[in-house]
């Protein structure tokens, strides 16, 4: 089943542990099925990866188009810096062609590597673009007696507008580089 399904996407990780179970072994216990995952994994054929299976030697393999294809997108976020292309628009421009289904495959991919990283359900910005901005706002605040950041000191260190500066600070609360103080927002070290 996990060699078939490798076959048809290359690009997936591996099947979810609920539908292996629902299509194999529904009308066995739960013991059974845990048992015989277990007896894989431990005999080096299979790997669970939280709630998803693949088989031990399954990598996901890029062709030169795919290749082609996760560079552009990459490039596309870190070329664009504090002010990356929506998603859609992104994902058109590096397509090269291909369907925009596998292009979205190939962006997950890239997602789930962390070379770009999802500030809201429309934005998305290259990791080292964040990773620069987050030393710039911890640089500051280790220049202030009380490490605290308001909006407007933030666009300026950031260079953005309102409309990337509160995404983005709302982003940093949610991965506890600020924590919010009123209308305000102290740095964390």
């Amino acid at each position: 089943m996990l060699a078939a399904f490798h076959e048809k996407e290359p690009l997936a990780a591996g099947l979810f542990r609920e539908a292996i179970r629902e299509k194999l072994f529904r009308y066995l216990p739960a013991e059974i099925y845990n048992g015989v995952l277990a007896s894989l994994e431990a005999g080096g054929k299979i790997v669970a990866d939280r709630e998803v299976v693949r088989l031990a030697g399954h990598k996901a393999e890029l062709s030169p188009e795919e290749k082609k294809v996760t560079d552009t997108i990459k490039a596309l976020f870190r070329d664009a810096g504090v002010e990356p292309p929506k998603l859609d628009e992104a994902l058109t421009r590096a397509s090269n062609g291909m369907p925009i289904t596998e292009t979205r495959k190939l962006f997950q991919m890239i997602l789930k590597a962390g070379d770009v990283v999802k500030v809201t359900d429309e934005m998305y910005f290259a990791a080292e673009v964040i990773d620069r901005l987050k030393a710039s706002v911890r640089g500051y605040a280790d220049m202030t007696p009380d490490r605290v950041i308001d909006v407007p000191k933030f666009k300026e260190i950031a260079g953005v507008s309102r409309k990337y500066a509160i995404p983005l600070l709302e982003y940093f609360d949610r991965e506890r580089v600020t924590v919010r103080a009123g209308d305000k927002r102290v740095v964390l070290k």
